[in-house]
This record gives structure tokens, C-alpha cells and sequence, in this order.
């Protein structure tokens, strides 16, 4: 099972206009409602109707970009200007790095960008295209996940 390293990180950037996590390209369940992509969260229409009083859940996640102390992710990897969702992520073999599209296809200067950013850190990717979960790392990797995520 992968998890988010985001809950013991520090946010170096604030989310501004972008509300991606929360627009059903991710899952989990929110106070007892899925939300898994197709699915917005439930508590979701152009804000967050419960932000005062979110579950730890919404309160522990944060992108990568928004993690990124060292700005290494341009401004433009903003998952709202982007159209990915950018998470580190543990594994039983180490770390990597998840792609998500958010609801339009990756385009070709935002994957060549986490291709290069994964060759230059020796980082593993996981990274959606179309829809579809590409591994990209050894073959343990490859073979720990599914390539869609229904």
C-alpha cells in the first residue's frame, strides 16, 4: 500500500484558486462519503462547505507542488494550471512520484517535464495518461500497481 508523504511535511505554497483535491480526481472517503475520480467530494461545490470543520483526511493531504521548499516544481505545475496532480508517495521499496491528470489529458511539455524530473533525481513515476497508470521504475514497481484505478 502506498501512502502520501505530505502529512509530515511543511506547506511552502498556498493552493490560491486551485481546488483540484478536491474535485474528485483523487479517493477517499470524506466524513463517510467517497470520492474517488468521477466523484467529487460531496462537500465540494465551488469551495469547500466544511473547511472550518474538515476531517483530517483533507486536513493532512497536500500536493507536491505545494510541498516543493526548494521550488523545484515550476509555478505552472499548480495542479489547477497543470492538470496533474503531483503526490510523493511512499512504497515498499522507497519513494516516488504520482501523476494524476485532473479530468484532461497530460499534456506533452507536462510529461516531458516529470520524465526529465524523474531522470535527474533517479525518482520512480507513476504517472496517468488517458486515464491509464504508467509504472515507470524496475520491474518490482511496475508490478506493484494496477493500471487503472476502478
Amino acid at each position: 500500500m502506498a501512502t502520501n508523504r505530505a502529512t509530515t511535511s511543511v506547506i511552502n505554497r498556498k493552493c490560491g484558486d486551485c481546488t483540484a483535491c478536491c474535485e474528485g480526481w483523487q479517493s477517499a472517503n470524506i466524513d463517510g462519503h467517497e470520492m474517488f475520480p468521477g466523484r467529487p467530494c460531496h462537500f465540494f461545490g465551488t469551495t469547500c462547505t466544511i473547511y472550518e470543520f474538515r476531517p483530517q483526511t483533507c486536513k493532512s493531504y497536500f500536493c507536491s507542488w505545494m510541498l516543493d521548499d526548494k521550488k523545484v516544481f515550476p509555478e505552472w505545475f499548480r495542479p489547477d494550471l497543470s492538470g496533474v496532480i503531483l503526490t510523493h508517495r511512499d512504497w515498499e521499496g522507497g519513494t516516488y512520484l504520482e501523476v494524476r491528470e485532473t479530468g484532461k489529458e497530460i499534456t506533452p511539455s507536462v510529461l516531458s517535464w516529470i520524465y526529465e524530473y524523474g531522470a535527474r533525481n533517479n525518482m520512480y513515476l507513476r504517472v496517468q495518461v488517458k486515464g491509464t497508470w504508467h509504472s515507470h521504475g524496475d520491474q518490482r514497481f511496475a508490478e506493484s500497481f494496477p493500471t487503472t484505478d476502478r
